[in-house]
């Protein structure tokens, strides 16, 4: 599953991932990620993401949100890979 967010918090596609960490019940495939261990979630900048840099592992929706609230770089508008 990928889900590119372009607006922040309050883009639809975040929302969409939203509902999948809190109802990971929903998707077949993750629950058998689930099954096996606690879910984990890449997050990285949507731009200029090569060699690693800002690549970031999260648990909990909490991290996210505190990732995701950081969206200007620069003076320009990030977006964000989850």
């Amino acid at each position: 599953m990928t889900y590119h967010i372009k607006e922040g918090l309050h883009d639809r596609e975040f929302h969409k991932f939203e509902d999948t960490f809190n109802n990971p019940e929903k998707n077949e495939n993750l629950r058998k990620f689930i099954a096996m261990g606690d879910k984990v979630w890449i997050v990285k900048p949507g731009e200029n993401t090569n060699r690693g840099c800002g690549i970031t592992v999260c648990r909990e929706i909490s991290e996210i949100k505190k990732l995701m609230s950081n969206n200007m770089v620069n003076g320009k508008k990030r977006t964000f890979i989850i």
